[in-house]
């Protein structure tokens, strides 16, 4: 049954609510869509659910937030930055378990046919071998260079490989992508905390280095 606007309710006593926001009341469960984006478009929007939704939601219930990446800045930045390095059967109740879902682990993200791979797909499917341990077939390798051909720049932030390439890629930067990912790969366990600072140009575009 529909309560009110965006409030279904059901013969058990179960209900769910679609909204904006939520502030006030208790939630068992709390989904967040699109994370990222409401970072980069409304940061208040952001801090709102932040402040707010996730502290309707007690210790015994779930928060799952997911979303497209939106540079290495803002709330979702925040929250993933914060989960990466956490080993997931230590996390507890208060903390967030990061997940990432790469485009190759999909079986349908393939294609049987003869494709033209450019030289500069030849060297970054040979950067996910060495560098990321990924190794594609090459009917995946196909089904990239022929979906890159219509999401051009925007195919590393839609279907990145790994979960640094997301960030990395969404932000606009300026420095070589591939290059910071490998830093980034190589110096994760040390004992020093990485931190990334980011800086905006004149016409909004963010440059990110991590020292």
């Amino acid at each position: 049954n529909t309560d009110k606007a965006g409030e279904y309710s059901f013969p058990n006593g179960s209900r769910f609510s679609v909204d904006t926001s939520y502030r006030s009341g208790t939630l068992s469960a709390l989904h967040v869509s699109e994370m990222g984006k409401i970072a980069k478009k409304n940061p208040e929007k952001a801090r709102e659910i932040r402040t707010g939704a996730f502290e309707a939601v007690p210790f015994d219930g779930e928060i799952d937030v997911e979303s497209t990446a939106e540079g290495m800045s803002g709330e979702f930045w925040d929250l993933c930055d914060e989960a990466m390095p956490k080993d997931h059967d230590k996390v507890t109740n208060l903390e967030f378990a990061f997940h990432f879902e790469p485009w190759w682990t999909s079986e349908e993200y393939q294609y049987e046919g003869e494709v033209f791979i450019p030289d500069e797909l030849r060297e970054y499917f040979a950067y996910l071998e060495s560098e990321q341990g990924i190794k594609l077939t090459q009917a995946q390798k196909n089904w990239y260079a022929l979906k890159k051909g219509t999401l051009k720049g925007d195919m590393h932030q839609e279907y990145p490989s790994y979960a640094e390439e997301a960030f990395l890629a969404s932000g606009r930067p300026v420095f070589n992508q591939q290059q910071i990912a490998a830093d980034i790969k190589r110096i994760k366990g040390r004992d020093s905390e990485l931190v990334p600072f980011v800086a905006k140009d004149m016409e909004g575009n963010e440059h990110v280095v991590r020292v």
